[in-house]
Protein backbone atom coordinates (compact mmCIF):
# COMPACT_ATOMS: atom_id res chain seq x y z
CA UNK A 1 0.00 0.00 0.00
CA UNK A 2 1.31 3.43 -0.99
CA UNK A 3 -0.14 6.90 -0.65
CA UNK A 4 -0.29 9.66 -3.28
CA UNK A 5 -1.78 12.67 -1.42
CA UNK A 6 -4.16 14.83 -3.45
CA UNK A 7 -2.79 17.89 -1.63
CA UNK A 8 0.38 18.28 0.48
CA UNK A 9 0.22 16.16 3.66
CA UNK A 10 0.91 19.13 5.92
CA UNK A 11 -2.27 20.82 4.66
CA UNK A 12 -4.26 17.66 5.39
CA UNK A 13 -2.80 17.56 8.89
CA UNK A 14 -3.64 21.22 9.52
CA UNK A 15 -7.28 20.80 8.42
CA UNK A 16 -7.70 17.61 10.46
CA UNK A 17 -6.12 19.23 13.52
CA UNK A 18 -8.41 22.27 13.28
CA UNK A 19 -11.53 20.08 13.19
CA UNK A 20 -10.33 17.84 16.03
CA UNK A 21 -9.36 20.79 18.25
CA UNK A 22 -12.67 22.55 17.58
CA UNK A 23 -14.57 19.35 18.42
CA UNK A 24 -12.62 18.83 21.65
CA UNK A 25 -13.13 22.45 22.71
CA UNK A 26 -16.88 22.05 22.17
CA UNK A 27 -16.78 18.77 24.12
CA UNK A 28 -15.23 20.37 27.20
CA UNK A 29 -17.14 23.66 27.25
CA UNK A 30 -20.58 22.35 26.27
CA UNK A 31 -23.15 21.97 29.03
CA UNK A 32 -24.70 18.95 27.33
CA UNK A 33 -24.76 15.66 29.16
CA UNK A 34 -21.57 13.61 28.80
CA UNK A 35 -23.19 10.67 27.01
CA UNK A 36 -24.97 13.02 24.56
CA UNK A 37 -21.72 14.88 23.80
CA UNK A 38 -19.89 11.59 23.20
CA UNK A 39 -22.70 10.40 20.93
CA UNK A 40 -22.51 13.57 18.81
CA UNK A 41 -18.73 13.71 18.74
CA UNK A 42 -17.96 10.09 17.76
CA UNK A 43 -19.31 10.08 14.15
CA UNK A 44 -17.82 13.53 13.56
CA UNK A 45 -14.32 12.43 14.58
CA UNK A 46 -14.65 9.26 12.52
CA UNK A 47 -15.67 11.36 9.51
CA UNK A 48 -12.57 13.56 9.95
CA UNK A 49 -10.31 10.50 10.12
CA UNK A 50 -11.88 8.96 7.02
CA UNK A 51 -11.64 12.25 5.11
CA UNK A 52 -7.95 12.44 6.10
CA UNK A 53 -7.34 8.91 4.78
CA UNK A 54 -9.12 9.70 1.50
CA UNK A 55 -6.97 12.82 1.16
CA UNK A 56 -3.87 10.63 1.43
CA UNK A 57 -5.18 8.70 -1.61
CA UNK A 58 -4.10 5.19 -0.60
CA UNK A 59 -3.31 2.90 -3.54
CA UNK A 60 -2.79 -0.83 -3.80
CA UNK A 61 0.50 -1.92 -5.36
CA UNK A 62 0.63 -4.70 -7.98
CA UNK A 63 4.12 -5.92 -8.87
CA UNK A 64 2.95 -8.29 -11.58
CA UNK A 65 0.69 -5.89 -13.39
CA UNK A 66 -1.45 -6.57 -16.41
CA UNK A 67 -0.62 -3.85 -18.92
CA UNK A 68 -1.78 -2.94 -22.41
CA UNK A 69 0.97 -2.88 -25.00
CA UNK A 70 0.74 -1.71 -28.60
CA UNK A 71 2.01 -4.25 -31.13
CA UNK A 72 3.63 -1.49 -33.20
CA UNK A 73 7.38 -1.12 -33.78
CA UNK A 74 7.74 2.50 -34.89
CA UNK A 75 10.98 3.46 -36.63
CA UNK A 76 11.80 7.18 -36.75
CA UNK A 77 14.38 8.02 -39.42
CA UNK A 78 15.63 11.60 -39.21
CA UNK A 79 17.84 13.36 -41.75
CA UNK A 80 20.38 15.38 -39.75
CA UNK A 81 22.37 16.81 -42.66
CA UNK A 82 23.13 20.54 -42.78
CA UNK A 83 20.15 21.27 -45.04
CA UNK A 84 17.76 20.28 -42.23
CA UNK A 85 18.77 23.52 -40.51
CA UNK A 86 17.37 25.61 -43.39
CA UNK A 87 15.08 28.34 -42.08
CA UNK A 88 12.03 27.72 -44.31
CA UNK A 89 10.00 25.86 -41.68
CA UNK A 90 7.26 27.90 -39.92
CA UNK A 91 8.74 29.69 -36.89
CA UNK A 92 12.04 27.84 -37.02
CA UNK A 93 14.26 25.51 -39.00
CA UNK A 94 13.37 22.19 -40.58
CA UNK A 95 14.95 20.22 -37.75
CA UNK A 96 12.64 21.95 -35.25
CA UNK A 97 9.73 20.53 -37.21
CA UNK A 98 11.26 17.06 -37.40
CA UNK A 99 11.89 16.94 -33.64
CA UNK A 100 8.37 18.16 -32.84
CA UNK A 101 6.93 15.57 -35.22
CA UNK A 102 8.92 12.78 -33.55
CA UNK A 103 7.53 13.78 -30.15
CA UNK A 104 4.00 14.05 -31.54
CA UNK A 105 4.16 10.52 -32.96
CA UNK A 106 5.57 9.16 -29.70
CA UNK A 107 2.85 10.84 -27.63
CA UNK A 108 0.06 9.67 -29.95
CA UNK A 109 1.23 6.04 -29.94
CA UNK A 110 1.58 5.14 -26.25
CA UNK A 111 2.81 1.60 -25.67
CA UNK A 112 4.48 1.32 -29.08
CA UNK A 113 8.15 0.40 -29.31
CA UNK A 114 10.13 3.28 -30.83
CA UNK A 115 13.51 3.18 -32.58
CA UNK A 116 15.54 6.15 -33.80
CA UNK A 117 17.95 6.39 -36.74
CA UNK A 118 19.70 9.60 -37.81
CA UNK A 119 21.95 10.15 -40.80
CA UNK A 120 24.35 12.75 -42.20
CA UNK A 121 27.78 11.63 -43.43
CA UNK A 122 26.98 8.30 -41.81
CA UNK A 123 23.92 6.51 -40.48
CA UNK A 124 23.51 5.96 -36.74
CA UNK A 125 21.10 3.72 -34.83
CA UNK A 126 20.54 6.06 -31.90
CA UNK A 127 18.17 3.63 -30.22
CA UNK A 128 16.82 0.17 -31.04
CA UNK A 129 13.11 -0.46 -30.45
CA UNK A 130 12.31 0.54 -26.89
CA UNK A 131 9.59 2.01 -24.66
CA UNK A 132 12.01 4.21 -22.75
CA UNK A 133 10.40 7.50 -23.77
CA UNK A 134 12.60 9.63 -21.52
CA UNK A 135 15.79 8.41 -23.20
CA UNK A 136 14.26 8.75 -26.66
CA UNK A 137 13.15 12.30 -25.93
CA UNK A 138 16.68 13.17 -24.83
CA UNK A 139 18.18 11.59 -27.96
CA UNK A 140 15.79 13.53 -30.18
CA UNK A 141 16.48 16.80 -28.37
CA UNK A 142 20.25 16.29 -28.79
CA UNK A 143 20.25 15.72 -32.54
CA UNK A 144 22.90 18.23 -33.53
CA UNK A 145 24.09 19.91 -36.68
CA UNK A 146 27.16 18.62 -38.49
CA UNK A 147 29.82 21.25 -39.14
CA UNK A 148 29.79 22.49 -42.76
CA UNK A 149 33.53 21.88 -42.81
CA UNK A 150 32.98 18.18 -42.01
CA UNK A 151 30.01 17.57 -44.30
CA UNK A 152 30.46 15.54 -47.49
CA UNK A 153 26.95 16.30 -48.77
CA UNK A 154 23.49 14.77 -48.52
CA UNK A 155 22.77 11.22 -49.67
CA UNK A 156 19.36 9.54 -49.14
CA UNK A 157 20.92 6.07 -49.57
CA UNK A 158 23.00 6.24 -46.40
CA UNK A 159 20.40 5.06 -43.82
CA UNK A 160 19.11 2.12 -45.91
CA UNK A 161 21.15 -0.63 -44.22
CA UNK A 162 20.27 0.49 -40.69
CA UNK A 163 16.59 0.78 -41.59
CA UNK A 164 16.67 -2.71 -43.10
CA UNK A 165 18.43 -4.14 -40.05
CA UNK A 166 15.83 -2.77 -37.62
CA UNK A 167 12.88 -3.82 -39.79
CA UNK A 168 14.24 -7.35 -40.05
CA UNK A 169 14.68 -7.51 -36.28
CA UNK A 170 11.03 -6.45 -35.88
CA UNK A 171 9.88 -9.07 -38.39
CA UNK A 172 11.45 -11.83 -36.27
CA UNK A 173 9.18 -10.96 -33.32
CA UNK A 174 5.71 -12.39 -32.95
CA UNK A 175 2.65 -10.17 -33.39
CA UNK A 176 4.64 -7.07 -34.32
CA UNK A 177 3.85 -4.53 -37.05
CA UNK A 178 6.66 -2.27 -38.27
CA UNK A 179 5.92 1.38 -39.03
CA UNK A 180 8.41 3.78 -40.64
CA UNK A 181 8.39 7.59 -40.52
CA UNK A 182 11.17 8.86 -42.80
CA UNK A 183 11.83 12.59 -42.20
CA UNK A 184 13.97 14.58 -44.61
CA UNK A 185 14.13 17.38 -47.16
CA UNK A 186 15.14 14.85 -49.83
CA UNK A 187 18.21 16.74 -51.05
CA UNK A 188 20.97 14.70 -52.68
CA UNK A 189 24.11 16.77 -53.10
CA UNK A 190 26.77 14.06 -53.43
CA UNK A 191 26.04 13.42 -57.09
CA UNK A 192 24.84 9.87 -56.38
CA UNK A 193 21.51 8.58 -57.67
CA UNK A 194 18.78 7.39 -55.34
CA UNK A 195 18.82 3.63 -54.87
CA UNK A 196 15.55 1.73 -54.67
CA UNK A 197 13.90 1.25 -51.25
CA UNK A 198 11.59 -1.46 -52.59
CA UNK A 199 13.48 -4.12 -50.65
CA UNK A 200 11.90 -2.74 -47.45
CA UNK A 201 8.28 -2.84 -48.64
CA UNK A 202 7.48 -6.32 -47.31
CA UNK A 203 8.58 -5.35 -43.80
CA UNK A 204 6.56 -2.13 -43.56
CA UNK A 205 3.01 -2.14 -42.20
CA UNK A 206 2.50 1.63 -42.46
CA UNK A 207 3.89 5.08 -41.77
CA UNK A 208 4.89 7.89 -44.12
CA UNK A 209 7.72 9.76 -45.75
CA UNK A 210 7.60 13.25 -44.27
CA UNK A 211 9.07 16.18 -46.17
CA UNK A 212 10.39 19.33 -44.52
CA UNK A 213 11.11 22.51 -46.44
CA UNK A 214 9.75 24.54 -49.33
CA UNK A 215 10.34 24.92 -53.06
CA UNK A 216 11.49 28.48 -52.43
CA UNK A 217 14.11 27.11 -50.04
CA UNK A 218 15.86 28.60 -47.05
CA UNK A 219 19.25 29.58 -45.77
CA UNK A 220 20.99 27.09 -43.48
CA UNK A 221 21.88 28.33 -40.05
CA UNK A 222 25.15 27.31 -38.46
CA UNK A 223 25.98 28.73 -35.05
CA UNK A 224 25.43 32.52 -35.38
CA UNK A 225 25.60 32.82 -39.15
CA UNK A 226 24.56 31.03 -42.34
CA UNK A 227 26.37 28.39 -44.37
CA UNK A 228 28.34 30.07 -47.16
CA UNK A 229 28.26 28.88 -50.77
CA UNK A 230 31.77 29.38 -52.16
CA UNK A 231 30.62 28.63 -55.71
CA UNK A 232 27.80 31.19 -55.74
CA UNK A 233 29.62 33.59 -53.39
CA UNK A 234 26.70 34.04 -51.03
CA UNK A 235 24.62 32.31 -48.38
CA UNK A 236 23.78 28.78 -49.45
CA UNK A 237 20.09 28.00 -50.03
CA UNK A 238 18.54 24.56 -49.60
CA UNK A 239 15.42 23.55 -51.55
CA UNK A 240 13.25 20.54 -50.77
CA UNK A 241 13.42 17.68 -53.29
CA UNK A 242 9.93 16.23 -53.17
CA UNK A 243 10.46 13.95 -56.16
CA UNK A 244 13.09 11.99 -54.24
CA UNK A 245 10.90 11.78 -51.15
CA UNK A 246 7.89 10.68 -53.20
CA UNK A 247 9.99 7.97 -54.81
CA UNK A 248 11.10 6.64 -51.41
CA UNK A 249 7.46 6.65 -50.26
CA UNK A 250 6.40 4.78 -53.42
CA UNK A 251 9.15 2.19 -52.97
CA UNK A 252 8.25 1.52 -49.32
CA UNK A 253 4.52 1.58 -50.04
CA UNK A 254 3.56 4.48 -47.76
CA UNK A 255 2.20 7.99 -48.19
CA UNK A 256 4.26 11.13 -48.76
CA UNK A 257 3.35 14.25 -46.81
CA UNK A 258 4.89 17.71 -46.62
CA UNK A 259 4.89 18.72 -42.94
CA UNK A 260 4.24 22.30 -41.83
CA UNK A 261 3.33 21.42 -38.21
CA UNK A 262 3.54 18.29 -36.06
CA UNK A 263 -0.25 17.67 -36.09
CA UNK A 264 -0.05 17.44 -39.90
CA UNK A 265 0.65 13.73 -39.41
CA UNK A 266 -2.39 13.30 -37.16
CA UNK A 267 -4.51 11.66 -39.86
CA UNK A 268 -1.83 9.03 -40.55
CA UNK A 269 -1.29 8.31 -36.86
CA UNK A 270 -5.04 8.03 -36.26
CA UNK A 271 -5.31 5.50 -39.08
CA UNK A 272 -2.51 3.47 -37.50
CA UNK A 273 -4.27 3.45 -34.15
CA UNK A 274 -7.58 2.37 -35.63
CA UNK A 275 -5.97 -0.54 -37.52
CA UNK A 276 -3.84 -1.66 -34.60
CA UNK A 277 -4.69 -4.29 -31.99
CA UNK A 278 -3.38 -3.81 -28.48
CA UNK A 279 -1.89 -6.78 -26.68
CA UNK A 280 -2.99 -7.38 -23.09
CA UNK A 281 -0.18 -9.01 -21.19
CA UNK A 282 1.17 -9.54 -17.69
CA UNK A 283 4.71 -8.29 -17.12
CA UNK A 284 6.68 -9.43 -14.05
CA UNK A 285 8.40 -6.55 -12.31
CA UNK A 286 6.10 -3.90 -13.76
CA UNK A 287 4.45 -2.01 -10.89
CA UNK A 288 0.99 -0.53 -11.20
CA UNK A 289 -1.18 1.19 -8.60
CA UNK A 290 -4.92 0.92 -8.09
CA UNK A 291 -6.98 3.51 -6.18
CA UNK A 292 -8.57 2.28 -2.93
CA UNK A 293 -9.96 5.58 -1.62
CA UNK A 294 -13.50 4.63 -2.63
CA UNK A 295 -13.49 1.94 0.08
CA UNK A 296 -13.65 4.77 2.61
CA UNK A 297 -16.40 6.80 0.93
CA UNK A 298 -19.34 4.71 2.15
CA UNK A 299 -18.22 4.78 5.82
CA UNK A 300 -17.63 8.54 5.51
CA UNK A 301 -21.14 9.14 4.16
CA UNK A 302 -22.56 6.88 6.86
CA UNK A 303 -20.81 8.92 9.57
CA UNK A 304 -22.09 12.20 8.08
CA UNK A 305 -25.68 10.91 7.90
CA UNK A 306 -25.38 9.59 11.46
CA UNK A 307 -24.13 12.98 12.67
CA UNK A 308 -26.96 14.77 10.86
CA UNK A 309 -29.53 12.37 12.34
CA UNK A 310 -28.16 12.84 15.87
CA UNK A 311 -28.10 16.63 15.59
CA UNK A 312 -31.69 16.76 14.30
CA UNK A 313 -32.81 14.33 16.98
CA UNK A 314 -31.09 16.38 19.71
CA UNK A 315 -32.72 19.60 18.47
CA UNK A 316 -36.15 17.90 18.39
CA UNK A 317 -35.70 16.62 21.94
CA UNK A 318 -34.61 20.02 23.20
CA UNK A 319 -37.60 21.60 21.46
CA UNK A 320 -40.02 19.30 23.26
CA UNK A 321 -38.38 20.07 26.60
CA UNK A 322 -38.71 23.78 25.93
Amino acid sequence: MKTFPIIPVWILIVFAAVFVIAALVWFFISREQLNRKAMLLTPLLLAVILAFVIGLRPMREDRNAEIRLSNLDVLLVVDSTISMWANDYPNGVRMDGAKATCRYIMNELPGANIALVTFDNHSFIRSPFTQDRETLDSLIENIGELSPYMSVGSDMNIPYNDIESLLKSSAKKENRKAVVFFMSDGEITTGDELSSYEGLRDYVFGGAVLGFGTKEGGKMRYERSFVYDFEEFGDAVSVIDEETLQQIAKDIGVEYLNVTSAPSVGRIVTALKSSNNDILTRKPGVISYTDTYYYYLAPLLLCLFAELFLVLRTEKTDGKKG
